[in-house]
């Protein structure tokens, strides 16, 4: 086997070995991010509470194909929308989320860099968490 070959050969084994290991990506995680995916409902979270929590008696779910998740009350009280930027990906990744949400008669936004902490791809249901914010977003996936 030639000089080459064996530089190729190597390069497409640790290529492959990199593709296989990002495959089953493990991301470790604060004690308040695995409180967080423990959670059941759609929502906002704000360090160990719900600050918005869907029930499915007064609560509406939507979403759109271009990233708009909303979670509203049917007396419209409250209401929080998460818009993620970009695809969700794989678990670890990371997408930027405009949040606004409405709650006691005052609004409020802030967008944050949240991480893809836990999914299920049963209900279309997506946990996203930022750690310096403590803050997460529950959403769910209808279309």
């Amino acid at each position: 086997m030639s000089h080459l070959t064996r530089i190729i050969t190597i390069a497409c084994l640790v290529s492959g070995m990199a593709a296989l290991s990002s495959c089953n990506k493990e991301i470790t995680m604060t004690d308040s991010q695995k409180a967080f995916t423990q959670m059941a409902q759609p929502g906002l979270v704000s360090g160990n509470a719900y600050t918005i929590e869907f029930s499915a008696s007064g609560y509406q779910l939507s979403s759109t194909t271009d990233g708009k998740y909303r979670i509203m009350a049917d007396d419209q009280s409250q209401y929080v929308e998460a818009a993620v930027s970009g695809d969700l990906g794989k678990i670890g990744s990371s997408n930027k989320v405009l949040l606004k949400w409405f709650k006691q008669e005052n609004l409020s936004e802030k967008e944050l860099t949240m991480i893809l902490s836990h999914s299920d791809n049963k209900t279309n249901t997506y946990w996203l968490w930022n750690e310096e914010e403590s803050t997460g977003v529950i959403i769910r996936k209808l279309i």
